[in-house]
């Protein structure tokens, strides 16, 4: 079986020969960042990241967690915002400070940040390339994140 129809066993399709019909909600799923839509806010207030999610209910057959990747510009922010689910970053490209509840802390590749339940974070590149980190949501659905921005907070 090649790397291609390999990968593809996995997410029970094969782009390249045929369809095999529904996955079952609890199937292994492989997927590839080509693959997945970048989105971003459109509103400046939210800073000028954008992500991809790999995992989320809402659009996988996946349960328990939501995952993804986000990008942010030189230059740019995720605004501080707070959820009640708890949240992980793996940063992976770049440099950067994360603000997190009262203190900030200078991240680079190779940093993880573990977010508890309703703490103020934001992220801001403050390098020369882009800032790139992998998130983790203790949640079945991105649609379960109900964002605050700290310009909405009391």
């Amino acid at each position: 079986m090649s790397g291609l129809h390999k990968r593809r066993a996995l997410t029970g399709s094969c782009r390249t020969c045929h369809s095999w019909g529904v996955i079952d909600p609890i199937s292994p799923l492989v997927r590839h960042t080509d693959e997945i839509p970048d989105e971003h806010w459109d509103d400046p207030r939210r800073g000028g990241a954008s992500w991809r999610t790999f995992f989320s209910r809402d659009v996988t057959p996946t349960t328990a967690l939501t995952t993804g990747v986000s990008t942010v510009p030189p230059g740019q922010a995720l605004a501080p915002h707070r959820h009640k689910i708890v949240e992980s970053y793996f940063f992976i490209h770049g440099r950067g400070v994360v603000a997190l509840g009262e203190g900030e802390y200078e991240v680079d590749a190779g940093s993880a940040v573990h977010i508890p339940s309703l703490t103020v974070h934001g992220v801001r590149n403050t390098g020369s390339t882009t800032l790139q980190f992998f998130y983790v949501f203790a949640t079945d659905s991105f649609a379960d994140v109900e964002y605050e921005f700290a310009h909405g907070l009391a």
